[in-house]
């Protein structure tokens, strides 16, 4: 039989609470949600040993070996559940390696955002009044009771072969184990936040009052720290200060945690700023840990790239490799009939019929693949398009782009089809001119002949004479035809 650890020998440990009070949040289905580090060392438990556990279960299990004999936390459990019994609660609490502590415990809901969660506050309100635990007797050896996740006693009789060591000796182990993982965990948050080079701030979500900032966050804004955490996050935000109420409680539910906003600096310049805040508990306070990224240089390359997409008369768009459409001007939008927000982040592949599209997805993969632009011409709702596929190398895969250059060519192919019937008629008008001068010069022959039969000299010339001029215009006729045959091949060797 392992023999028991005199309380007496133990060292004296602060109050889990005596830096803020232990906050427990549950949700609708009595479900912990959250759980600060002041709750955990008080109850001896892990954050992974709380989370997701039912919260009545929590309060036996855990709270329960830490009260004095014969009390139950039942009336916790009834506060917890739906607030029947008044508040607060007070209990004597047995605290390993402090003493019997008075703790009161209260319920309400987070906020009026979110009624369905309920928040469990415990408080250390001092030194209890059944003594001090160091001065009590040890507690009877126990016997091992597994519970799944979690080993734990119960006072009674030894039981032979258990290996029984006492609920004091263990739980000051393992009070003194979680103090030191606290500790240690604060010291790391507090370093992290310190010296990360990241823009940091932590905001009252309530009062919008800025509560700490990290030195990144005092270069960043221009202001010295100790006026930084005097100032309202509303004195940084241009946004309107209902919207941006709202906005943080977004925050505060989980609703959202990324934002899109627009800063002040202290010299008087704006930038653009990406915020992602999530909701922290610090002492007791329910805070927003915001990270701020700058992203003014980007937004100004999106509008710089938005203006040369937007200046171009063919319609043009940018996609991955998957086909999701990462930028896209108006020109494209319309021939979409759809707004450019609408068609942000959808699949191009899913706006075309299903034969279209696997044809498309054929031509971006070969694309890719070759590494060089492809070209093909659609027609469709009587339009003609050409389209250029421009593959945008990445260093991985899955990074890979193409830019896609559609040109209306409807109009050209119109005017290249009316030009070759121009030139065809020309060829028929040139063979046409052709075969009229044979058929003319046939009967001016036979006109010749007669007239050479005639016995009147002077009515024989005259024929002769008209004769002669008519196929002067013919030899003309021939030479105009020479010269547009020529004319004609000379315009399709350079067209």
């Amino acid at each position: 039989m392992t023999p028991a650890i005199s309380p007496g020998g133990r060292k004296t440990l602060p109050s889990p609470l005596a830096q803020g009070d232990g906050i427990l949040i549950v949700d609708a289905d009595q479900v912990v949600v959250q759980a600060n580090i002041q709750v955990q060392a008080l109850l001896c438990a892990t954050r992974e040993e709380i989370l997701g556990a039912d919260a009545p279960d929590v309060v036996q299990r855990y709270l329960l070996p830490l009260l004095p004999e014969g009390e139950s936390p039942g009336e916790v459990v009834a506060l917890l559940c739906d607030g029947s019994y008044p508040q607060p609660v007070t209990l004597d609490v047995r605290v390993p390696g402090t003493g019997i502590r008075r703790i009161s415990v209260t319920a309400n809901t987070v906020d009026a955002v979110t009624p369905a969660l309920r928040l469990l506050v415990f408080h250390d309100t001092g030194k209890g009044g059944a003594g001090r635990a160091e001065e009590r007797p040890p507690p009877a050896t126990e016997r091992l009771i597994v519970v799944p996740g979690r080993e734990r006693r119960t006072p009674e009789q030894e039981v032979p072969g258990s290996g029984d060591v006492t609920t004091a000796a263990r739980r000051s182990v393992a009070d003194t184990a979680v103090l030191e993982q606290i500790a240690e965990d604060e010291d790391r948050f507090r370093s992290i936040f310190a010296t990360s080079h990241a823009v940091m701030l932590i905001v009252d979500p309530q009062t919008g009052a800025i509560v700490d900032a990290n030195p990144a966050a005092s270069a960043y804004y221009g202001h010295p720290l100790e006026t930084l955490t005097t100032m309202q996050i509303a004195d940084l935000n241009v946004l309107d200060r209902e919207d941006l109420f709202r906005d943080m409680q977004k925050a505060v539910t989980g609703e959202k945690r990324q934002f899109s906003f627009l800063h002040r600096l202290a010299d008087g310049r704006y930038r653009d700023v990406d915020v992602f805040s999530g909701r922290v508990i610090i002492c007791g306070r329910v805070l927003l840990h915001s990270i701020i990224h700058d992203v003014t240089g980007r937004r100004r390359a999106e509008e710089q790239f938005r203006a040369l997409l937007d200046a171009t008369p063919d319609a043009a768009m940018l996609i991955n490799h998957s086909g999701i459409i990462l930028a896209l001007n108006e020109v494209m939008a319309t021939r979409f009939k759809k707004t450019v927000e609408e068609l942000l982040g959808a699949c191009a592949y899913d706006i075309l019929t299903p034969e279209l599209a696997m044809r498309r997805r054929e031509l971006t993969i070969q694309a890719l693949a070759t590494g060089k632009p492809l070209r093909h011409v659609d027609e469709r709702e009587g339009r003609i398009l050409e389209n250029v596929l421009f593959p945008v190398p990445g260093d991985q895969e899955d990074s890979r782009r193409v830019a896609v250059i559609s040109h209306d060519i409807t109009r050209e192919r119109e005017l290249e089809q009316a030009r070759q019937e121009a030139f065809d008629r020309i060829r028929q008008n040139i063979e046409q001119f052709a075969i009229l001068g044979d058929h003319i010069r046939q009967p001016l022959q036979v006109i010749l002949g007669t007239a050479c039969l005639l016995e009147d000299e002077q009515a024989t010339g005259k024929i002769q004479r008209e004769i002669e001029r008519i196929n002067g215009y013919i030899r003309q006729l021939d030479q105009g035809w020479i010269d547009s045959r020529k004319i004609r091949e000379y315009l399709q060797r350079h067209e």
